[in-house]
């Protein structure tokens, strides 16, 4: 039992994505490779420790937030990824993809 806890976590995907045309992403360092940064930026990013939100520090947000007036009368909050992410999310993956 000790060793299947010392292991480390294999990601499941879920079964839609067998259709997909992504390679098998089983581990933090997969999906890093994946996305071509950097374990630690890929835990940047994760923020599982809640640092951006927890300390209420704008420089560790992820985030730009602003809320908009909605005809309605209504707000709507607007979050857009600062430029560190929005780099990530933008670039194609399957171009470093061997």
């Amino acid at each position: 039992m000790a060793e299947r806890l010392n292991e480390p976590q294999r990601m499941q995907p879920a079964r839609a994505a067998a259709t997909w045309e992504v390679p098998a992403i089983e581990s933090l360092g997969d999906l890093a490779e994946w996305l071509a940064i950097e374990v630690g930026d890929l835990l940047w990013f994760a923020d599982l420790k809640g640092l951006g939100y927890r300390l209420k520090c704008p420089q560790l947000r992820h985030d730009h937030y602003r809320a908009v007036a909605k005809p309605s009368g209504g707000i709507r909050l607007i979050e857009a990824p600062k430029h560190r992410l929005k780099d990530v999310q933008r670039q194609d993956p399957r171009a470093h993809s061997a």
